[in-house]
């Protein structure tokens, strides 16, 4: 889990951030996050006071062009 906050609606989030440099066209950072890491994640913001029902995942993609975030709410995977 790399950040806790509050979505756009106040809703209690962890996010879990991959970033990656895209060296393949389809290269996605959020591959990275797969069933077992967020297991991980849900598992630890459920100890959290109160507890965090809510995982998103935040891809950062990095190119030659820029700077390209996806944004998976409530990642379910």
């Amino acid at each position: 889990m790399d950040l806790v906050g509050f979505d756009e609606h106040g809703t209690p989030t962890a996010f879990e951030v991959k970033t990656m440099v895209a060296r393949h066209h389809g290269d996605d950072p959020v591959g990275q996050a797969d069933g077992p890491k967020l297991a991980a994640v849900r598992a630890a913001a459920a100890l959290l006071r109160p507890p965090i029902h809510r995982v998103d995942v935040i891809g950062v993609l990095l190119t030659e062009m820029g700077v390209t975030i996806r944004w998976i709410r409530n990642a379910d995977w």
